[in-house]
């Protein structure tokens, strides 16, 4: 099954991204086609221990830069000025 979902709820935002869609994305990623042209149907990496594989993703997008900032800080950032931007409810300005 492939599984994403983001939920907001208690003052908690969860974001659950499934194995089996992390292992999609990189059997399909184009910075692995060998080629330059595979497609969709050929896998271009396996994933061989899922749970390797997502703990490493994990590490990845915690990993700090010399900011501090992590793909997930930066991720957040960019989403919630762009909530404001696009005129949520929930915030003044």
């Amino acid at each position: 099954m492939i599984l994403i979902g983001i939920t907001a709820n208690g003052g908690v935002l969860r974001i659950r991204i499934g194995s089996e869609l992390l292992r999609h994305a990189a059997a399909s990623h184009p910075d692995f086609w060998k080629d330059g042209e595979s497609g969709l149907d050929t896998p271009n990496i396996e994933v061989t221990d899922r749970q390797l594989f997502i703990e490493a993703i994990r590490v990845e997008l915690m990993r700090e830069g010399e900011d501090g900032s992590t793909l997930l800080t930066r991720a957040l950032d960019t989403a919630m000025v762009r909530a404001v931007e696009h005129g949520c409810e929930g915030v003044k300005v």
